[in-house]
């Protein structure tokens, strides 16, 4: 089976990068597809972002590997694209605690420790 690779032209992505920094904009009467496609919109930004938030690395095993997560972007990304679970309430509320650290709400230690539970939900074997 062979992965699609999405392609955003920079006019999109800059109109991404407005939706993502305009929450005003929101609109509570918008059709299906246009609230899936700003919240494309914004999990393309934070996924796009570089993150220099740091914690003492994490090694995790997912499918026969170990991957090192050292950043809250790291973590964020793992749980949103490989995580093996797709819900679970230790996962939601790390995936909550990533986007507050995103916006300084949270300290990346706690990301970290909310990450470590969401893989202990999800029966992943790790290494701190």
């Amino acid at each position: 089976m062979n992965k699609r690779s999405w392609k955003v032209s920079a006019s999109s992505r800059a109109a991404c990068r407005q939706a993502a920094r305009d929450p005003s904009e929101m609109r509570w009467n918008e059709s299906p597809g246009d609230s899936l496609s700003r919240m494309f919109c914004v999990r393309y930004c934070v996924m796009e972002k570089k993150d220099i938030r740091k914690f003492p690395p994490v090694r995790i095993k997912l499918g026969g590997r170990y991957r090192v997560v050292k950043t809250v972007h790291d973590a964020y990304k793992l749980m949103v694209t490989e995580w093996p679970i797709h819900d679970g309430p230790a996962l939601y509320r790390a995936e909550i605690t990533c986007l507050d650290a995103f916006n300084d709400a949270t300290p990346a230690a706690e990301v970290r420790k909310k990450f470590l539970v969401a893989a202990s939900e999800a029966h992943l074997e790790y290494v701190v």
